[in-house]
């Protein structure tokens, strides 16, 4: 651990994250790669034989496949709402330096006292306001984060200042263009969360779920806004919901079966996406709107 969980208060003046570079090692690291994909809202074709439902297993390594590719040793990598389980979608990454932040205080105590975090650092803060210094870090990681967010639009504008140039934000997050999501969407927002208690199995939920963010085209609206291109999106068939269904599994092995790989996998239930900081600034938020 170094020096233990800092404190970053909302609309304070941010404290900088040193610039690990300035000690002569070089200019920014993040290597641009070619995407495979044509379109980037364009399901990507499977491997045969693999499968492409959301297991603990699949879904590492499509995390790993879609950020280790942008990173070198020599990279700075910050994640958002990692509560006390810091990078455990992304573990054994070999970076100069990982950051972890969250709003969850008790959470981030945990993860100091359990160690989770040697050689990284653990922060209190709010990822609409982070602590860095602008064009100071390679890479942004939101597991399951996208959809608690009021102000989408404000977050990714937070995460294009303080991204180098080809720096990127990499999100997890539920899709609701599966039709799964219907009943969840016509729910009130503060009821949404008594619905993932009882009926999601999820009895420690207790972030409110806007879901304002969590569809491939509204996440490219909001790229498109913010200075952000979509360079690569993918879906897996999240297998938590879809068990709790009568023949559940059946179900679910069908839709893996023969829905991979073709625009029905564009309503699968989890949604991973990649967004590459452009060269134009992004806009004025001032005629943006609050979101």
């Amino acid at each position: 651990m170094s020096g233990g969980i800092r404190l970053a208060l909302p609309y304070a003046t941010p404290p900088p994250i040193p610039n690990q570079r300035e000690d002569g090692m070089g200019p920014p690291t993040t290597i641009p790669v070619d995407d495979p994909l044509r379109d980037p809202l364009e399901t990507p074709v499977r491997p045969r034989g693999s499968s492409d439902i959301a297991t603990r297993e699949r879904h590492l390594g499509l995390c790993r496949d879609f950020v280790t590719r942008h990173l070198t040793h020599d990279s700075i990598l910050v994640e958002v709402g990692s509560a006390d389980a810091p990078f455990d979608h992304l573990p054994n990454l070999g970076l100069r330096r990982r950051v972890s932040m969250d709003v969850d205080i008790p959470a981030l105590g945990r993860a100091e006292r359990e160690r989770k975090m040697e050689g990284g650092s653990l922060i209190a803060a709010d990822g609409h306001h982070m602590p860095i210094r602008e064009e100071s870090i390679d890479g942004i990681v939101a597991v399951f984060v996208l959809e608690h967010l009021r102000y989408p639009r404000r977050f990714l504008r937070e995460a294009w200042r303080v991204l180098r140039p080809g720096g990127f934000l990499f999100a997890v997050t539920p899709n609701v263009a599966n039709p799964m999501f219907l009943p969840v969407l016509l729910i009130p927002v503060r009821l949404r969360e008594r619905l993932l208690r009882m009926v999601g199995g999820h009895p420690e939920h207790r972030y409110l779920t806007y879901l304002r963010a969590n569809t491939a085209r509204r996440l490219d609206a909001l790229a498109s806004q913010t200075g952000f291109e979509v360079a690569r999106v993918a879906f897996l068939w999240e297998d938590h919901y879809i068990l709790k269904l009568p023949a559940g599994e059946m179900i679910l092995g069908a839709l893996d079966r023969w829905g991979s790989g073709t625009d029905l996998q564009g309503f699968a239930g989890r949604l991973y996406v990649l967004l590459k900081k452009g060269d134009k600034a992004a806009p004025d938020p001032k005629g943006g709107g609050p979101s």
